[in-house]
């Protein structure tokens, strides 16, 4: 049985989740998660199951991931550029709730492994 909360209410050990019509609320939103060894092994390890697929092994987009070639390509996450316009929590967001051309993950990762996967994609920015 699934209980609906209350509209603004989060759950215990939860975040609020803001929707994609709100990304500039939901880009400002700190990343909670230091960007430590672990933490970025484990965002690696997430963007391998979830991610790879349209945004290849390396993040280097276009046409790289398998399921890619079927739609519009995708962007370069190791772009130097990219990296400085998108905040942690811009990127957040869109993992969480989707994009325009992107699924939405929130229902197959925690908010925290999301936030992992940012510090991943930081770890992978063009020097």
């Amino acid at each position: 049985r699934v209980f609906s909360m209350p509209p603004g209410v989060v759950p215990r050990n939860g975040d609020i989740i803001i929707p994609k019509e709100q990304r500039d609320v939901a880009a400002k939103q700190p990343n909670p998660m230091k960007a430590s060894e672990g933490s970025v092994a484990i965002g690696k390890e997430r963007f391998a199951t979830f991610c790879v697929p349209c945004h290849g092994a390396e993040g280097k987009g276009g046409t790289t991931g398998l399921v890619a070639t079927k739609f519009i390509p995708t962007p370069d996450l190791t772009n130097a550029e990219l990296q400085k316009q998108r905040t942690d929590g811009y990127w957040h967001s869109y993992i969480v709730v989707g994009g325009a051309v992107m699924p939405s993950y929130g229902e197959a990762l925690s908010t925290q492994e999301a936030w992992h996967i940012v510090n991943f994609l930081r770890s992978i920015a063009q020097k």
